[in-house]
């Protein structure tokens, strides 16, 4: 299950959308079957990641709310921290920024500090509400925030999302040459990655 969990992304990276989609719900379900309902919740974020590659908002949104729930029924707050932040992101791609605010709170409450994967999530997501606010200081904050905890992992994909969150704060407040570095070191890094889907995007 763990294998196919992750060979889906690896998949839906290269825009084998059909073979990635079934790697991941028959890993979410052999673990379903297992018992072991926190794995389960780890791979429907995988299927979710399948989904938004794919661009089906739709499809996202319910894997990311069917993680959510079983971290909710678990009592578990380690992932029901990182799993609110992606929901937040989703609902802010769908114009949703009321939802996301309360979901940001949720994962905020939750989250632990050396927790990066949610820490660099929530912190790109806050950026991006307050530049649909308008508070473009704070989203810049926000995002240059995300951008830095990214850099101290090895998660290329993490850290290629935080520099397009940061180029379009950038380019929303008119630092036109700016933003075109921060999307430039973006796109070299999904092609390091192989994530062709979002090299393309």
């Amino acid at each position: 299950a763990l294998a196919e969990r992750s060979l889906a992304s690896l998949r839906a990276m290269q825009g084998r959308f059909d073979e990635a989609r079934e790697l991941a719900m028959d890993a979410a379900g052999i673990l379903e079957d297992l018992g072991l309902w926190l794995r389960a919740a780890f791979a429907w974020e995988a299927i979710a990641v399948v989904e938004r590659l794919a661009g089906d908002g739709e499809a996202t949104e319910r894997a990311l709310r069917t993680g959510y729930e079983l971290s909710e029924k678990l009592g578990e707050r380690g992932f029901l921290s990182t799993v609110s932040a992606l929901l937040a992101r989703e609902m802010l791609d769908r114009g949703r920024l009321d939802e996301a605010e309360r979901l940001l709170a949720v994962s905020d409450e939750a989250a632990a500090q050396d927790d990066l994967a949610t820490q660099v999530t929530l912190h790109g997501a806050r950026g991006r509400v307050a530049a649909a606010r308008g508070d473009l200081e704070a989203a810049e904050r926000g995002c240059r925030r995300a951008t830095t905890l990214a850099e101290t992992t090895d998660d290329i994909n993490m850290l290629a999302e935080a520099r397009q969150d940061l180029g379009t704060v950038l380019e929303l407040a008119g630092r036109t040459a700016e933003a075109r570095a921060a999307f430039a070191g973006s796109l070299e890094l999904f092609e390091a990655k192989g994530n062709v889907v979002s090299e393309r995007a």
